[in-house]
């Protein structure tokens, strides 16, 4: 067993910076821990805790303290070289990196001057050599370990910057030696995690998404996996060293994991703003969990934590940097790699590597310096000690350039090591550490200041008094100056090598100045306005964050983006009323200097801190100009990723190592350009949530689990959301600026509802009306689309604050909970009225989130994670009975969709199902790493239904129609302004009245709008009298006038003249085939009609006009091409709309069953219902789904003849689709046929029903309903849309048949062939490819499929009346049975299949399919149904199921 023994005395120090302490033993395999005091704390103890046999209040009292003295301050970093007994210590207060030799018994000052935000340490106990991140610096450098303390000297500043490139916030970084890698984290604006080989080559990005700040990192060697901590996001993650197989271990969203170490196959961490340490097992149990355990310190906080462990530093037994050979052995730095003997040299900053092991300087070491001016010589000292609080030698060099006369202003070729510099009346040039000097102009006035352009080799510079900027090409030594006037006196200039641009400050009065731009490529100069130049004295380019800054007199460093965006200022903490001089930056530093002799400021951006640095007596001047020097700074190619603003990447521009490629931030995908990013918009099956920890919105795909950000200004803050699904727009409060904001799902932009609203405001929204209901200092109010608003519950009337908001549109209810010094729930009308307590008192609590059961009116749920609760309360009674309890979930939001309540977990980043009745059949829906914290989420409903009366033409009323209860409206105006004697319109409002157009000419109505109404959604389809043609499809009230003048909307057909003689005979012709091919098909259609027995009258559903592009005042008004917002649809007064097919509403859901081959059925009882075993499938069929989402309102398009799929056959006739993505109209009796997209589907209506074709592949065509049940508008549906029905059967080829009622099914024949009819009038499907179609019977409809589908038809029984049944699309679902690709989806039906094969007499008995978790078949299985084209004789396949 290995043992450090460490010796404790009284601190002193040597030359040699040496210090000396009292032995104590650190055993191997212990951990230790930093404190952020001088003090370590370590316990041989470690294994017995992390193997749970002693508590961790045992393990609490095997901790040791050891103390590192008085020369420490505050150590944080830690690393070991176990074979050597060195510990690295990081020490942040004293700006040093320490090493302690347990072996010497002595500790040393290894590094002098780092950032006071180091990062990690890491150790390559291979090579022997020190490695660092550097925040403040933003670098990753290495520095090889002394061989012997004794002869080190401390004062060396000698060290390797590693990586400077690509470094914003460098953190964390883990060595893993045997496979030549280096990893590092960054936390800067785009965190992420690279890998490079051992000297910052081959790097490659590996992890970029999902991180807010990454900062510790450590390596599992025997199962090859990188951890890190991210204290942003509450998580400990892994993945492999490619970054894939990511996987977060431990994930508490607000509590900070820091320090983090594996030890003994478990992972210990540090979270210090807790007082805590704790362990993770890496090992499972037998349970499949991880063993964990905390411990909570009352008087200690650590940090980093090491396990210090001879185990996890294997070494060969002969390493080739461990030669000391001086023919062999390196200079300088030594690092294994796979190449060279597995072994290569290197070389410290400033030094050239010769012979591959040799390092030589060229004369005077000058990098990362600090340049400045004394008197007449130009000094230097290394930037690396800016950081040092104590009184050290500095290392200033002042040979760098030596003058006979005062230097006033300098600027540097870094490249080629050249100086030019003034002393106000000539310039020169002068290589340096060198003694000859060369004039290069003389001035006739002072020379003020001078800039270099290293990319053209051109010095600038300017003259005091004088209209010029002068140059000179330092190749050809010619001065020119620029031909335009730079202003009265222009006193200190800039340059931009890159873009080609000059910045320079003129005084144009005596104390006013101003500050240009001029474009050298475009000679175009101009004016950046600024307001902080009050008397400027120096003016510097900043390359990496594109500013400029200047030092002023006023005691202040002012700045600003060359973009005119972001001025601000750095006020002097020590201001002598003394002249200020020179101003100069590096990384997270600004110098500025001062008349005040060797002294010059310091302001440290990070950490937002100052101080001073003071030059010992030598240096008695004041420090006139002064820059820092360093070759990088000057780069003659700017590096992939830093063109053309950020590598012309919209989001990550990742370089790869000289190249580079663009990646996207989650929710986004890259576009064809490779560059720009784009998301999607979802209309349907969503989850919208709200990522409170990286502060986004995301849409995710229920199904694909696809996430799409919700693209807001990134100066909100959400900190609630609301979803209207009807109108798919999101609502919420931007905590960050207290504004209330909407958005239209995939529209630009973003609309401010209302000001001055509290982060902690509750909203919700009417889908009915669009009315946002939220909570202000006012009370609760209500805010329609014109922003008008009134309270509807009164302040006086809450007790404390309002939590959440919900509404049931349907039900004209709302609910909200309150909470201070006691919580309640509450109940009201939408209105404000009949305002009732539901629970109080103990029985509350706090609750997090509340929701109406939207299917269900008596139910009202909430949960409370604190509690760990989800409960419901019976709106009849208000009792409330908990769902859930107990389990850990601790939901902090809830939705309900079907028989699922749907939870987000307290500071998780998942959503969770469960029986909204039981609480049982736990799943979890959806969950990633990539996420932050899920606050609040909602589902996309379906199945709303709207208001009676405010669901229709906003109630009537002119601004605000607020329900109350099922029943009742009331129309309410905006705060101050009163009903007219209407009692609807509002006094003053700007409508456009009913009977502003009922004697225009030619104009019969206006239909699909509310004229008398002020909302955005108030768009109008004109329709003209007989011999009157519409000039306008659509018009809009806006502001009370119509957009468009009503007089000229309809006009005479004879009105259009010029047409030739030709052109109307032709037309005429077209007219008259026309007119006969619809007498056809009425004549076709009518005798169909009364085969069919179909009697019933129905009324068209109405048509939305909301598509058309010419609307561009509304504010949802759509581009061309993009999808149309759904604007609620009128609702009949009756009961019951059955708009959406739902089986948990049939009323005997006992009775769904589906008819097997064999005769046997299975029927899905009550109490499986209750037990939640029914599918929650079931989707909301929008109005006229088009092409694009939109409406269709096209009244007629020719008929194409390509030979498509029939559309439909009344008395054996057929229409035919157009070729692929065109529509046709046509059909008897002015019913309209629709095409749909790829593929050439459509639909037929008979007897005034209208029938919907589907999207993509476009398999439905149409559907009818029982007589009983009129003016019932049906749909079709979409990719994968759902059927119920009460009765499916099976078809001897092994498809479905379409119906089969009282006889046996029959099958068309080969591709195009016409359909057979069976007994008794039923229906029966075509055949294959092209000849499949649909008949109805008894006024059912059997729906066709779509080439290569193989759903054919479908029936209604009797009993079910009135039921209505969708058709779907090619692969399509029924509710019960899935057909895509053959059967595969069940949902819940829990019961054996046996399958058989039947094919040419040999007959395969084969097992159940088996099934995923969702019910779906594998679909590697050859088993059910096969889709396609049918098959002719007997050598058809065929499938038996058995129940």
């Amino acid at each position: 067993m290995t043992k450090l023994y460490i010796f404790i005395l009284s601190v002193f120090l040597l030359s040699g910076h040496l210090r000396f302490y009292q032995v104590l033993c650190i055993p191997d395999k212990s951990l230790v821990w930093t404190s952020g005091l001088p003090d370590l704390y370590y316990s041989s103890d470690a294994r017995n805790w992390t193997n749970a046999l002693i508590s961790a209040q045992e393990f609490s009292q095997t901790l040791k303290k050891l103390s590192a003295g008085t020369g420490a301050h505050s150590l944080y970093g830690i690393a070991a070289d176990t074979s050597r007994q060195h510990f690295i210590l990081v020490d942040k207060g004293s700006r040093v990196i320490d090493v302690l030799d347990i072996n010497a018994k002595k500790i040393i000052y290894f590094h002098l001057g780092t950032s006071p935000d180091i990062g990690q340490v890491a150790v390559d106990w291979r090579g022997r050599n020190v490695y660092w991140t550097d925040t403040g610096y933003g670098w990753i450098a290495m520095k090889k370990l002394p061989v012997s303390l004794n002869t080190h000297d401390s004062t060396d500043h000698r060290f390797k910057v590693i990586l400077n490139k690509y470094l914003q916030q460098p953190s964390g970084i883990a060595v893993h030696p045997h496979e030549f890698y280096l990893f590092w984290a960054d936390k800067g604006g785009s965190p992420q995690i690279e890998r490079s080989n051992m000297v910052g080559k081959e790097r490659r990005v590996i992890i970029w998404q999902g991180l807010i700040t990454p900062t510790t990192l450590c390596i599992d060697i025997t199962s090859e996996r990188l951890y890190w901590s991210d204290p942003g996001r509450g998580t400990i993650e892994y993945s492999n060293f490619n970054g894939d197989d990511r996987t977060i271990l431990r994930s508490d969203p607000g509590v900070h994991y820091y320090g983090i170490a594996i030890f003994q196959e478990s992972l210990i961490y540090t979270i210090p703003s807790r007082k805590h340490v704790g362990y993770v097992s890496l090992r499972e149990s037998i349970e499949g969990e991880h063993i964990q355990a905390i411990l909570e310190f009352q008087n200690i906080t650590l940090y980093h934590v090491l396990a210090y462990d001879t185990d996890l530093q294997p070494r060969e037994d002969y390493e080739g940097c461990d030669t000391d050979h001086p023919e062999v052995a390196c200079d300088q730095l030594c690092y294994h790699a796979p190449q060279d003997q597995g072994r290569s040299c290197l070389c410290y900053d400033g030094y050239d590597l010769v012979l591959n092991q040799k390092c030589r300087a060229d004369g005077d070491i000058l990098q990362r310096h600090i340049l400045f001016t004394n008197r007449n010589q130009i000094c230097a000292i290394p930037i690396s000690l800016l950081g040092l609080r104590q009184n050290v030698e500095r290392n200033v060099s002042c040979n760098i350039v030596t003058s006979d006369r005062y230097i006033t202003r300098f600027s540097s070729d870094m490249t080629n090591k050249v100086v030019y510099f003034t002393d106000g009346t000539s310039i020169y040039k002068q290589k340096a550490f060198d003694t000859d000097k060369t004039i290069l102009y003389n001035a006739t006035s002072d020379v003020t200041d001078m800039d270099f352009d290293w990319k053209t080799n051109i010095l600038y510079w300017i003259q005091r008094d004088d209209r010029h900027i002068y140059y000179m090409n330092i190749d050809t030594q010619v001065v020119k100056n620029t031909d335009f006037d730079v202003g009265n006196d222009a006193t200190t200039i800039a340059v931009d090598p890159y873009k080609r641009q000059l910045f320079w400050i003129d005084k144009s009065t005596e104390s006013t100045y101003q500050l240009y731009k001029w474009t050298i490529s475009t000679e175009k100069s101009e004016e950046i306005p600024v307001t902080l130049l009050a008397n400027p004295t120096d003016l510097e380019y900043d390359r990496i964050r594109q500013r400029l800054l200047w030092n002023d007199n006023r005691g202040y460093i002012g700045m600003i983006n060359t973009d005119s965006t972001g001025e601000t200022k750095y006020d002097i903490n020590k201001v002598t009323g003394r002249d200020r001089y020179a101003v100069a930056m590096y990384k997270n530093y600004i110098l500025a200097s001062s008349a005040e002799s060797g002294h010059f400021d310091v302001i440290y951006e990070l950490g937002q801190d100052q101080f001073n640095i003071t030059l010992d007596n030598t240096f008695n001047r004041e420090i006139l100009d002064l820059h820092v020097y360093e070759t990088a700074l000057q780069p003659m190619d700017l590096e992939p990723c830093e063109r053309d603003n950020n590598g012309g990447c919209e989001h990550i521009c990742i370089p790869d190592p000289d190249v580079l490629k663009c990646e996207c931030l989650l929710g986004y995908k890259l576009a064809k350009d490779g560059k720009s990013c784009i998301t999607e918009v979802l209309t349907t099956n969503y989850f919208i949530v709200l990522d409170s920890k990286h502060d986004k919105i995301y849409q995710i795909d229920r199904t694909a689990q696809t996430v799409y950000t919700v693209e807001i200004d990134t100066s909100n803050i959400p900190s609630t959301i609301t979803l209207d699904s009807s109108r798919n727009t999101v609502v919420w409060v931007d905590g960050n600026n207290g504004i209330l904001k909407k958005k239209k799902l995939g529209m630009a932009g973003e609309i401010a509802v209302k000001t001055g609203i509290d982060h902690t405001s509750a909203v919700a929204i009417d889908m009915s009306t669009g009315n946002i209901y939220v909570s202000t200092d006012n009370g609760i109010e209500v805010i329609n689309d014109n922003k008008d608003s009134t309270v509807v519950i009164d302040k006086t009337d809450i007790e404390g604050t309002v939590g959440k908001l919900t509404l049931h549109p349907q039900a004209g209810q709302m609910a909200w909970y309150e909470y201070g010094n006691a919580g309640r729930i509450m109940l009201a009308n939408m209105d404000g009225s009949k305002v009732e307590i539901v629970l109080d008192g103990q029985h509350v609590g706090q609750p997090d989130d509340l929701t109406f059961d939207l299917e269900d009116a008596d139910w009202l749920f909430w949960c409370d994670s604190e509690r760990d609760i989800i409960s419901k309360i019976d709106l009849k009674s208000y009792t409330s009975t908990n769902v859930y309890q107990g389990r850990g979930l601790k939901p902090i939001a809830i939705d309900i969709k079907g028989s699922f309540v749907y939870l987000a977990p307290r500071n998780e980043r998942k959503i969770v199902r469960l029986n909204k009745s039981t609480g049982q059949n736990q799943r979890v829906v959806l969950e990633s790493p990539l996420f932050g914290t899920f606050s609040n989420f909602f589902l996309y409903q379906d199945n709303i239904k709207a208001h009676r009366l405010c669901g229709d033409c906003n109630g009537g009323c002119s601004n605000i129609c607020l329900p109350s209860g099922e029943r009742i409206k009331h129309c309410r105006c905006s705060n101050g302004f009163d009903l007219e004697a209407d009692k609807v319109t509002c006094e003053h409002a700007t409508v456009c009245k009913e009977d502003t157009y009922n004697t225009v000419e030619g104009l019969n109505t206006l239909e699909g709008c509310c004229p008398n109404s002020m909302l955005h959604d108030n768009v109008c389809k004109p329709t003209c009298l007989d011999n009157y043609e519409v000039s306008n499809r659509y018009i809009k009230c806006i502001s009370g006038v119509w957009n468009h003048t009503l007089n000229n909307i309809c006009r005479r057909k004879n009105d259009n003249t010029g047409g030739s003689v030709p052109v109307v005979y032709i037309a005429a012709a077209v007219a008259g085939v026309l007119i006969l091919i619809i007498v056809v098909v009425v004549v076709v259609c009518i005798y169909r009609k009364k085969m069919s027995g179909g009697k019933s009258d129905r009324r068209r559903l109405q048509e939305s006009p909301y598509t058309d592009s010419e609307i561009t005042n509304s504010p949802y008004a759509s581009p061309v091409g993009a999808p149309s917002p759904d604007p609620p649809p009128r609702r009949e007064e009756v009961e019951e709309v059955y708009d959406d097919l739902n089986e948990m509403q049939m009323e005997d859901v006992s009775k769904l069953r589906v008819a097997l081959p064999n005769g046997n059925t299975w029927s899905l009882d009550k109490k499986e219902k209750e037990n939640g075993s029914a599918s929650d499938h079931k989707e909301r069929y929008s109005r006229f789904p088009g092409k694009n989402g939109g409406y269709i309102t096209t009244p007629d398009v020719a008929v194409g003849d390509d030979g498509y799929l029939a559309a439909c056959s009344i008395s054996g006739g057929s229409f035919h689709g157009a070729p692929s993505g065109e529509s046709f109209h046509g059909g008897p009796s002015g019913e309209s046929f629709r095409g749909g997209p790829s593929g050439g589907s459509f639909h037929v209506n008979h007897s005034d029903r209208l029938f919907q074709d589907g999207h993509s592949g476009g398999s439905l065509h149409g559907i009818s309903t029982p007589p009983n049940l009129p003016d019932r508008p049906f749909h079709g549906g979409q990719s994968n849309r759902s059927f119920e029905a009460s009765d499916v059967e099976v078809g001897d080829d092994g498809y479905l048949a379409a119906s089969s009622i009282s006889g046996g099914s029959f099958h068309g024949g080969s591709s195009g062939e016409s359909f057979h009819v069976g007994p008794s009038g039923e229906s029966f499907r075509g055949g294959p490819s092209g000849g499949s179609f649909h008949v109805n019977h008894s006024d059912r409809s059997f729906q066709d499929a779509h080439s290569g589908g193989s759903l054919h038809g479908i029936s209604i029984q009797p009993n079910p009346s009135d039921r209505s049944f969708q058709g779907g699309h090619s692969n399509g679902l029924f509710e019960k049975v899935d057909i895509r690709n053959g059967v595969r989806n069940l949902h819940d039906m829990d019961f054996p299949l046996s399958v058989r094969y039947t094919r040419q007499d040999t007959h395969v008995d084969r097992k159940p399919p088996k099934t995923n978790e969702s019910g779906v078949f594998d679909d590697n299985r050859s088993g059910g149904y096969r889709s396609g084209s049918g098959h002719k004789g007997d050598g058809r396949r065929r499938t038996d199921w058995t129940a």
